[in-house]
This record gives structure tokens, C-alpha cells and sequence, in this order.
């Protein structure tokens, strides 16, 4: 399975980058971790996010989406790739929030917190709980 992140706008902090690109190493062996970022929305991104099939799940982070905790986040996941998912995508928009373009692709809407989040903190927070939920699900102590 496949678990990726695309963002509506391209991320130039050095710090998110380290970051992300720390756990994309991490996650090597257990998924395969993708970043895709898009610098405009603009025709490709719109070819892009409409190029998913009925087995690739689109995901858009949204304050009004559904919460979950550590556990229940593995339990979503694991759940998607009990059931043959081929990709999960999770979509984080850019200052002006998730795009049109998303809102109609999106199977599901997740907000990881009742305060608004730039997108990078997004990513970031995002980038982590899928880690989180890689090691619950794999048991490793790393959740404890």
C-alpha cells in the first residue's frame, strides 16, 4: 500500500523538509511514503487528483472532518488495507484551505485538531501520526 501526502503548495521551509524527509526514511520497510507537492493548482494537479481510481482513497484534511486518536488512525489505516486499498492520499490545501478540485475527488475529510493548522504544521502533524500509526500497527514500542 501506498500512503501519500499532497499538498497544494510547495513547502521551501528547510526545518519542514528535514522533517518530512526524516520520516520518509523512517517509513522505509514498512509503506511506501510519498510527498507530492504541487507548486499551483493548476491543469496537472487537476489531472493528478482526478487520475485516482475507485481503489485509491483521497482524504482531505478539513476542520470539520473526522477526528481519531493514535489507535484509532492505525485502526483506519489497517482497516483501508484489509480491504485492498491501493493507495491512501491525504490532501492538504494551501493557505486558503483544501481546493475545489479535492473537495469534489475527496472520499473522506480528516482534521487532526479543533484549531486551524498552517498547512506545514499540517504536514508535519500528519507526517508524524502516520509514522505513529506504522509502529502501532507493527508493534513497535515507539507509540508507548
Amino acid at each position: 500500500m501506498i500512503i501519500r501526502i499532497i499538498t497544494e503548495s510547495k513547502i521551501r521551509d528547510r526545518l519542514i523538509i528535514a522533517f518530512t524527509e526524516e520520516y520518509v526514511k523512517r517509513l522505509t520497510g514498512h509503506i511506501i511514503f510519498e510527498i507530492k507537492e504541487f507548486e499551483s493548482l493548476n491543469k496537472s494537479y487537476s489531472k493528478y487528483i482526478t487520475s485516482f481510481k475507485s481503489n485509491d482513497i483521497l482524504v482531505g484534511l478539513d476542520g470539520c472532518g473526522k477526528k481519531y486518536d493514535s489507535r484509532s488512525f492505525a485502526g483506519y489505516i489497517l482497516a483501508l488495507r484489509d480491504k485492498s486499498v491501493r493507495s491512501i492520499n491525504f490532501v492538504v490545501g494551501a493557505a486558503d484551505g483544501l481546493s475545489d478540485i479535492a473537495r469534489e475527488r475527496a472520499d473522506s475529510y480528516l482534521s487532526l485538531s479543533d484549531m486551524t493548522l498552517s498547512y506545514r504544521v499540517a504536514v508535519v502533524v500528519l507526517t508524524e501520526q502516520i509514522y505513529r500509526a506504522m509502529m502501532i500497527i507493527d508493534g513497535h514500542p515507539y507509540h508507548k
